[in-house]
């Protein structure tokens, strides 16, 4: 399901919500549960469109003649030995928290009645000033009520991008594992990407054993998949990695340190 869709379909939830909560406030909570049971099952859509993909995806690398494996305790010594990673982990950290900060909100407006009808009575307080009608008051409150929840979830996002410009930071994956067939990369059995890698930059650091791509399109730490991030791999022979991955890269600027 495309972003776009989404947010149609939200739009369209929330004036639905507060068209019939102005007329049935008795059942405010039922009404509120409705939304918001609608608003997951709209994401679990979407989220089970994407699993799909990642699937398919997957089982057409497996297809692949197998070149290398890196397993998760070769990863870890390497880690253990480069100490510029924890830095660079703990950045993406805060990223991660700045994302789940705002669903913490959610849940805890969703779950405690009393914040839920607190907020609710200053929405309508504030629009009451500017709305002298009162069914439409009541209708236009609902819907500022409905739009908070929407508006704090997308503003996550927008705090997590300018949180990264900000720093001057690309959003960073440490595969704990990965696996590069004839048709592609898998990394952590979960992210399959195909090749040949487009839009993509190829590096090396044989000093600290990895080697990173910086790809568009790979969803991190609540961004969009419209940003770059950066994917790293771990291993004893930086090298030959660099050498396999090469060619199955599009857009290539070599860089080596």
């Amino acid at each position: 399901m495309h972003r776009a869709l989404t947010y149609l379909l939200s739009i369209i939830a929330m004036i639905f919500f507060s068209y019939i909560t102005t007329y049935y406030q008795q059942y405010a909570s039922m009404i509120f549960l409705g939304y918001f049971i609608l608003m997951m099952a709209i994401m679990m859509i979407a989220a089970g469109k994407s699993a799909s993909k990642v699937i398919k995806d997957m089982n057409y690398i497996q297809e692949g003649k197998r070149i290398l494996e890196v397993d998760s305790e070769t990863i870890r010594k390497l880690k253990e030995k480069d100490y510029l990673v924890f830095e660079e982990e703990k950045t993406q950290y805060m990223a991660n928290l700045i994302t789940f900060i705002p669903m913490l909100l959610i849940m805890a407006i969703f779950l405690i009645r009393w914040l839920r009808e607190s907020l609710f009575q200053g929405v309508r307080a504030f629009v009451g000033g500017f709305v002298s009608d009162e069914q439409l008051a009541v209708f236009a409150s609902w819907l500022v009520f409905y739009s908070l929840f929407f508006v704090i979830a997308q503003g996550s996002y927008l705090i997590t991008r300018v949180y990264f410009k900000t720093k001057k930071l690309t959003p960073l994956t440490v595969a704990s594992t990965y696996t590069i067939t004839q048709k592609g990369l898998i990394i952590d059995n979960r992210l399959p990407l195909k090749f040949p890698l487009k839009n993509a930059k190829l590096t090396i650091n044989t000093k600290r054993k990895f080697v990173e791509l910086e790809i568009e399109g790979i969803p991190s730490a609540g961004m969009p998949s419209s940003q770059v991030s950066r994917i790293r791999l771990y291993t004893s022979n930086p090298k030959d990695v660099y050498k396999i991955l090469k060619d199955k890269v599009e857009e290539l600027s070599e860089e080596g340190r």
